[in-house]
């Protein structure tokens, strides 16, 4: 059996910055597991099985006609994945910080060019420069 369950763990620990990533995890979670609550309690209702636990006055008798619910909200949720949820495949999570800290639209993830140690290197040389103009004040002064 294959259901979407599965596939909200990883993306939920490995897409978000690292700075969100246990709220984002926990959020996840929570809807998950409401979503599956309300999804477990409708969808006797819809299909109407002829079962103890609904009263017939409760029955909506939709019949196959229930599997268009789920097809619609499917076809939502994958328009949404296609149009927001960035691709994270050969990336490390400082990979993934950087390229949400430059704002990279999520569609051009895969695409985008992170540089892990620009941002330090560039720290770097401008610490060099600095020492560099403080030793030539200092040897001025003397």
């Amino acid at each position: 059996m294959t259901t979407i369950g599965p596939v909200c763990c990883p993306i939920a620990a490995e897409t978000p910055s690292g700075r969100l990533r246990y709220k984002t995890e926990a959020i996840g979670r929570f809807v998950y597991n409401l979503t599956g609550l309300v999804t477990n309690s409708i969808t006797p209702r819809m299909i109407d099985f002829a079962n103890w636990y609904v009263p017939s006055h409760r029955r909506w008798n939709w019949g196959a006609k229930a599997g268009l619910v789920y097809a619609g909200t499917n076809l939502i949720c994958n328009i949404w994945c296609w149009f927001r949820l960035p691709e994270t495949k050969d990336r490390t999570f400082d990979e993934i910080d950087l390229l949400f800290e430059h704002q990279v639209p999520a569609r051009k993830f895969k695409s985008a060019k992170a540089e892990q140690f620009a941002r330090q290197n560039e720290n770097v040389n401008k610490e060099v420069e600095a020492g560099r103009e403080s030793a030539d004040q200092v040897e001025d002064s003397k």
